[in-house]
C-alpha cells in the first residue's frame, strides 16, 4: 500500500487505471485476512518439488557429513603407518638381539634394561593398534603371507608355514607388513 502511494506520487493516473486498481484490490487476498489460502494447482505441485529436492539435499548433506567423518576416522587411524613401517625393522633387530643373548647372560642388568626397551616399543605399536600375525603351523595366505621358498616337510603338511623369517604385523584389517614365511609342500 505504501509502495502504491509513492508511485501514485510520482506518476499521473487517468480515472480509467484508478478505476482498474479498485476492480482488481477486492480480487486479490492475503493469506491473513482469508481462513485458507488459495493456491493454484500448479503452485502445489511446484511446492512438492521444491521440497523433495530441499529433503534430498538435506539427506545428501547428512551422508556427505557421514562419510567425512568416517574418512577422518581411518585418516587418524592410519596417520602413523609410516612410523610403524619405520619402526618394524627395529623391532626385528631386537627380536634377533635378543635370540642371540646366551642363556647365562640373560639375568644381567643390561639385557633387562634392553629387554624393556623392546617391551616399551611393542607396547607404543600395540597401542597404534597394531599386531603380530602369521605363526609355524598356520595355512599360507597370500593376502597375509609372503612365500621365501618352500620345502619338503611331511610333519607340516602342504601349504602350511613352516617357518617364520619375517614377522607380520597388520593394523585392523589392514595388512601394514606382509610375514616372510616358509611353505611346506
Amino acid at each position: 500500500m505504501i509502495l502504491n502511494t509513492k508511485l501514485t506520487m510520482f506518476t499521473k493516473t487517468t480515472p480509467d487505471e484508478t478505476k482498474l486498481e479498485e476492480e482488481i484490490k477486492p480480487s486479490v487476498v492475503s493469506a491473513t485476512e482469508s481462513e485458507e489460502p488459495v493456491e493454484s494447482n500448479s503452485n502445489c505441485v511446484k511446492c512438492e518439488e521444491y521440497l523433495n529436492l530441499a529433503k534430498r539435499a538435506r539427506a545428501d548433506y547428512e551422508n556427505l557429513k557421514k562419510e567425512n567423518e568416517k574418512w577422518k576416522q581411518d585418516f587418524i587411524k592410519y596417520a602413523h603407518e609410516g612410523l610403524v613401517l619405520e619402526l618394524l625393522p627395529v623391532l626385528d633387530n631386537f627380536h634377533e638381539a635378543m635370540s642371540h643373548i646366551p642363556e647365562a647372560e640373560k639375568v644381567k642388568d643390561w639385557v633387562i634394561g634392553i629387554t624393556y626397551i623392546k617391551k616399551q616399543l611393542e607396547d607404543f605399536l600395540k597401542a597404534q593398534g597394531v599386531e603380530i600375525y602369521a605363526v609355524s603351523g598356520d595355512k599360507f595366505d597370500p593376502n597375509y603371507h609372503e612365500a621365501i621358498s618352500e620345502v619338503n616337510d611331511l610333519t607340516i603338511g602342504s601349504g602350511n608355514i613352516v617357518k617364520v623369517i619375517r614377522r607380520g604385523y597388520k593394523q585392523g584389517a589392514k595388512v601394514v607388513r606382509a610375514a616372510q614365511v616358509v611353505v611346506g609342500k
